[in-house]
């Protein structure tokens, strides 16, 4: 069995892309879509005003389909793409520094 981490026979990464992934609605206006390569790289890509309740619900997510696709004792990279927010409040930014600071397996 092929090592999930491994790029495809191409050589080229597995990168998955999903429709329930595109443009998932956290709040009003703020919106998250996903991307997994390798099962090792989640990147996450944000566009909108984010509340803290939306970006808790983003991390939530991230969080769900991250540990549904990479083995629990494997390390992980996570990527975030903020160019597309518009603003974060304070709360949502130390929320977003004290969840990241608590990663054990994030490389």
């Amino acid at each position: 069995m092929k090592n999930q981490a491994q790029a495809n026979k191409s050589g080229e990464p597995d990168i998955i892309r999903k429709p329930e992934w595109t443009d998932i609605k956290l709040d009003n206006d703020f919106f998250l879509t996903i991307t997994m390569v390798n099962n090792r790289i989640i990147f996450n890509q944000y566009t909108g005003h984010p509340t803290l309740e939306g970006h808790i619900l983003g991390l939530e997510t991230s969080n769900r389909i991250l540990f549904d696709h990479c083995p629990e004792d494997e390390p992980y990279v996570w990527i975030e793409d903020y160019s597309s927010m518009l603003s974060v409040s304070k709360k949502a930014k130390k929320n977003f520094i004290k969840t990241m600071k608590q990663r054990k397996r994030m490389k």
